[in-house]
């Protein structure tokens, strides 16, 4: 066994400690929102209603098929958060090698079975006839990405795991700066429209993962096959995989039915709902940062045996969070309109966006607590526990929607905060049982978990 130096100094674990993790990660995820705002904002001006419904739709659906692997980070952040801990090198490598190869399979499965899955993809949305061929033909190209969207994926849950930050930071970055820069040049230079954005997302992703794998690969130990498919590794991986592979559908569907109702109810008020989730996904994307350092912390505590300050852990970036979760709220209630009318010209859509705006500035206060236990169980490598809290809040949405419906979109956006609180609490009331299975000694000195 080789030994490495572990990344986090748990002698000093304090405020300063913990931003220092998330600080890079909140700053790359800030810019991941940014191209989504960007390609909207270029459509939205080149077009109407209609190219936004399709762009952000079209992100939607590939979100089910991408995000739905979102495993790939989440699992390979938590094993290797803990092979850090444990300061084992060989172990570090072969999570790496095994997680690439996965995601390579995993990426050329969802390339050859493109044309079903994008069928039953665009039936099941319902949306009009020009969006729906507008969607085709961003779909048709963006789906090319796929192998190495989930490489991705691998890389930034191994730095992640690590606490190596700055390092995700600067491969975040040049994903999403190239993604930003190819969607201008083939929208506006060469007049590509939808199918413009969609090359753009496509180019980056490969230009990311060939950065990545040129830095990373020739400093590590190159493990042999037999040691990449080790049947207990593999059981281990799968397992993980499975159970947060759950998690992230459940929660995707809850979004999917999010998108298809809103689109039920007329192009206005899909794009209108597009324009809104844009806000919500920049509050969490900036949470996430957070949630990453929580997943580094929890895992390297339990790698070396210190499972007794997950409690400290867990009480500042809670802290942290609600602070953080409140500066949010004000700044979408106060610059929440203007944002709207940097995105679209169409005055229908912002008036539109504009009604259901309240729900945008709620989602960062309810998202602080889900996330940051999402954070501590992937940690932990508790996904048979995440992945139940995920199913638990999901009915409590589907029940939500059934009271609200009458409501209409207002109904919709309720029963997504129904959600949210359900997250938190159902994942809440499993901290006992997670103190339990890390077997946190009695330590007066530490702060007991939930604190």
């Amino acid at each position: 066994m080789a030994a490495t130096k572990v990344a986090l100094d748990f002698n000093r674990l304090d405020h300063r400690s913990v931003v220092r993790v998330a600080l890079p990660i909140a700053l790359a995820n800030i810019s991941t929102p940014l191209v989504g705002m960007v390609d909207l904002g270029v459509v939205g001006h080149t077009g109407g209603a209609s190219e936004i419904g399709a762009v952000a739709a079209g992100s939607l659906i590939l979100s089910l098929l991408f995000w739905g692997f979102g495993f790939l980070k989440m699992t390979t952040s938590g094993l290797s958060a803990q092979a850090q801990g444990r300061q084992d090198t060989s172990e570090l490598s072969e999570h790496l090698y095994r997680g690439l190869a996965v995601a390579t399979c995993l990426g050329l499965f969802l390339v050859c079975a493109q044309a079903p899955l994008l069928h039953v993809a665009l039936d099941v949305l319902g949306a009009s006839t020009r969006v729906t061929s507008l969607i085709d033909t961003y779909l048709s190209v963006r789906i090319w990405a796929a192998p190495a969207t989930l490489g991705n994926y691998v890389l930034l849950g191994w730095l992640i795991g690590r606490a190596q930050t700055r390092r995700a930071l600067g491969l975040q970055l040049v994903l999403n700066v190239s993604n930003i820069v190819l969607s201008l040049f083939f929208t506006l230079g060469l007049k590509l429209g939808v199918a413009g954005v969609a090359w753009g997302s496509v180019l980056a992703e490969c230009i990311t993962l060939s950065l990545g794998l040129l830095l990373l690969l020739p400093a590590l130990d190159r493990p042999s096959v037999k040691e990449i498919v080790r049947a207990d590794a593999l059981r281990e991986l799968l397992s993980h995989n499975r159970d947060v592979m759950i998690r992230t559908l459940t929660l995707l569907a809850v979004f999917a039915w999010f998108t298809l109702e809103g689109a039920q109810q007329g192009d206005d008020i899909l794009a209108a709902n597009s324009l809104l989730m844009q806000l919500v996904n920049l509050s969490a994307y900036i949470l996430d940062g957070l949630a990453a350092a929580t997943e580094s912390l929890t895992g390297q505590a339990i790698g070396s045996r210190r499972p007794h300050l997950l409690g400290a852990i867990l009480k500042i970036t809670l802290t942290q969070g609600a602070v953080l979760g409140g500066l949010l709220a004000l700044l979408f209630g106060a610059i929440g309109p203007l944002c709207l009318g940097w995105l679209t010209d169409d005055f229908t859509t912002i008036d539109t966006a504009i009604r259901y705006l309240p729900w945008a500035i709620l989602a960062p206060l309810l998202g602080v607590v889900p996330f940051i236990f999402d954070g501590l169980f992937i940690g932990a490598l508790q996904t048979r526990a995440l992945r139940n809290a995920m199913l638990g809040a999901t009915a409590c949405f589907a029940f939500a929607w059934v009271g609200f419906r009458e409501l209409d979109n207002h109904g919709l956006w309720a029963a997504v905060s129904v959600h949210y609180l359900a997250r938190g609490l159902l994942l809440g009331i499993q901290l006992p049982a997670l103190r339990r299975t890390v077997a946190l000694p009695s330590d007066e000195t530490s702060a007991p978990l939930g604190s």
